[in-house]
C-alpha cells in the first residue's frame, strides 16, 4: 500500500503539472482559467473512459520470434531515417560533450582545460571512441542513438509485461499481460519526443536504456526463490545502476529508494532486502574508480560530479523560477573543487535561511520538469526548414504525454490495483528518485526522459486490462 500511494501522488503530480502549464503559459485571466479546466476534463473523461470500459478482447498470435521484434526493428528504422533526414548541428552542453569527446581523444585527458569532474564521463568517452574511429561525431551518436532506442524495446516490454503478472517469464504470460507488453513496447518505439531527441547529442538516451536494463535485472533478482540464483541478476543490476552513474548520477539513487520501499512492505520486504542490498553495494563500487580518479586528478574522492553544486545555486537563489535560467551573481573559487565547495555553501545556505521560499519552488521545480515533452523536438527543429515543422512537433508531444500521462495515473487510481508489487516498486522508484533530485535542484523537461518509458509501460497496462488483470500477485 505504501508504494501504491507513492506511485499515485508522483503520478498526479504529473497530470496536474498539464493544467498548471496553461497557468504560466498563456496570457489573459479568463484563457488561463479555460484551458486548464479543459486539460483537467479531458483528462478526467479519458480516465473515467478507461476504468470503466468493458475488458478489451484480446488476441496474442502465436509466433516462434520475440514479439517485441518487429518494434524494435522499427524503433531503429524510424530513427536512423530522421538522423539522416534532420542532421541537427551540436549545441550548448551538446557541443561541449562533442568538444570533451575529441579532446579525451587527442590528449587523454578529462577536461577541456585540465582534468575536470564537471560533466559525467560516460558519454564524452563513447564520443572519444567515434573520434578515434574517424567517425563524424553527429552522425556516428545519432546512429548509436537508433541503436539505443532500439535496445530499450525489449527492456520496455518486460517492464509493462512484469507489471501486469507475476510471472517472470515472458513466454508463460497471460494473454492480457502479452498484449500490455507488446503495446508498450509499440509506444517507446514510435513516442515522438523519443524519436526526436535521438540526433541529440545529449546524456539521456543512453542513461535511459542502462537505467532499464538495470531495472530489468533488479526484477529478475527479486523474482527468484533463493538467494544464490538472484545473486548473479542483483549484480548485474548493480552493475548496472553504477555504470548509469557514468552517465547521470540520478542512478545511484533508484536502488536505495528501491530498497527502502521493502522495508516500507514489513516482513516479506524485509526478506527480499539481501538482494537489494547487494544492488546497492555494487552500484557504488562500480563508481569507485572514478572517485579515485576525481582524488588523484582533481583533489577529492567524488563518485558523482562536481556541476551538482551549481545546479543547486541555479535551482535555489533569491530570483529563482523552478526552471533552468542564469544566475546574476558570480560563485567565487580559482579552481574548479572551490567553486564546488562554494556553491554547496551558497545553495545550502539560501534554503537553510529561506525555507518557506525553498518549499514554493518545489511546485515550480516539478513543474519545469514534468509538464511537456518538447525539449528533444526544441532542439531538433532549430535550423530551417525544419523550423517550420516545430508547432506542429509541439502539439503532437504534448498532446501525446498529456494522455500517457493520464493513462498511467489510470492505471493505479484502483484501490485494490492488480498490478505487480515489483513492478510497482521500479515505477516507484524511478519516478520519485526524480521527484526528490529536482525538488532541490531546478527542472527542466528532457530531465525526465527516464520517466517516459515507466509511464508508457503503465498507459499501455491501462488500456490493455479491464477491471481484472490476470494476476497472481497483488499489493495487499
Amino acid at each position: 500500500m505504501p508504494t501504491l500511494v507513492l506511485l499515485r501522488t508522483a503520478l498526479l503530480v504529473a497530470v496536474l503539472s498539464v493544467a498548471a502549464t496553461a497557468w504560466h503559459e498563456w496570457d489573459g485571466g479568463a484563457l488561463k482559467i479555460a484551458l486548464g479546466v479543459a486539460e483537467l476534463a479531458g483528462v478526467g473523461w479519458l480516465m473515467h473512459w478507461v476504468l470503466n470500459r468493458p475488458a478489451p478482447a484480446v488476441s496474442v498470435p502465436i509466433s516462434r520470434q520475440p514479439a517485441w521484434l518487429l518494434p524494435l526493428v522499427v524503433a531503429f528504422g524510424v530513427r536512423l531515417l530522421w538522423i539522416v533526414v534532420a542532421q541537427t548541428k551540436p549545441m550548448s552542453d551538446f557541443q561541449e560533450y562533442c568538444d570533451l569527446g575529441i579532446h579525451l581523444a587527442q590528449t587523454g585527458v578529462f577536461g577541456l582545460a585540465g582534468p575536470s569532474a564537471y560533466r559525467p564521463p560516460a558519454l564524452p568517452a563513447v564520443l572519444a571512441v567515434f573520434h578515434l574511429l574517424g567517425l563524424p561525431l553527429p552522425l556516428a551518436t545519432g546512429v548509436f542513438h537508433a541503436l539505443l532506442g532500439a535496445v530499450a524495446v525489449p527492456a520496455v516490454h518486460f517492464l509493462a509485461g512484469r507489471l501486469a503478472t507475476a510471472d517472470d517469464d515472458p513466454q508463460q504470460l497471460p494473454p492480457r499481460a502479452q498484449s500490455a507488453a507488446l503495446l508498450a513496447a509499440w509506444l517507446w518505439a514510435l513516442w515522438p519526443s523519443q524519436v526526436l531527441g535521438s540526433v541529440i547529442v545529449a546524456t539521456e538516451p543512453l542513461f535511459t536504456v542502462v537505467l532499464l536494463w538495470s531495472l530489468v535485472f533488479c526484477l529478475r533478482a527479486l523474482a527468484q526463490p533463493k538467494f544464490g540464483r538472484a545473486l548473479g541478476w542483483a549484480i548485474a543490476a548493480g552493475i548496472g545502476f553504477g555504470l548509469a552513474g557514468y552517465v547521470r548520477s540520478h542512478a545511484l539513487v533508484v536502488p536505495w529508494l528501491w530498497a527502502g520501499l521493502l522495508v516500507l512492505h514489513g516482513r516479506a520486504g524485509w526478506r527480499r532486502l539481501p538482494k537489494l542490498a547487494v544492488v546497492c553495494a555494487c552500484s557504488v563500487l562500480v563508481l569507485v574508480p572514478w572517485g579515485l580518479r576525481n582524488q588523484r586528478q582533481v583533489g577529492q574522492f567524488l563518485i558523482t560530479t562536481t556541476s551538482s553544486a551549481m545546479t543547486l545555486v541555479y535551482g535555489n537563489h533569491p530570483k529563482a523560477t523552478g526552471r533552468y535560467g542564469a544566475i546574476d551573481f558570480e560563485v567565487p573559487g580559482n579552481t574548479e573543487l572551490e567553486v564546488f565547495h562554494n556553491a554547496n555553501r551558497m545553495g545550502q545556505a539560501w534554503i537553510t535561511d529561506n525555507p518557506a521560499q525553498f518549499v514554493a519552488l518545489i511546485p515550480k521545480k516539478w513543474l519545469a520538469l514534468l509538464a511537456l515533452d518538447t525539449d528533444e523536438a526544441s532542439f531538433a527543429l532549430r535550423d530551417p526548414p525544419l523550423l517550420a515543422w516545430r508547432p506542429a512537433a509541439f502539439a503532437v508531444c504534448t498532446l501525446a504525454w498529456i494522455v500517457a500521462k493520464a493513462l498511467a495515473f489510470a492505471a493505479v487510481w484502483r484501490r485494490r490495483s492488480p498490478l505487480n508489487t515489483d513492478g510497482l516498486m521500479a515505477c516507484t522508484a524511478v519516478l520519485w528518485t526524480w521527484l526528490l533530485i529536482h525538488a532541490l535542484f531546478h527542472g527542466q523537461f528532457r530531465y525526465h526522459a527516464a520517466w517516459v518509458p515507466v509511464v508508457l509501460a503503465l498507459a499501455a497496462v491501462a488500456l490493455r486490462r479491464g477491471d481484472r488483470m490476470d494476476s497472481r500477485k497483488t499489493l495487499p
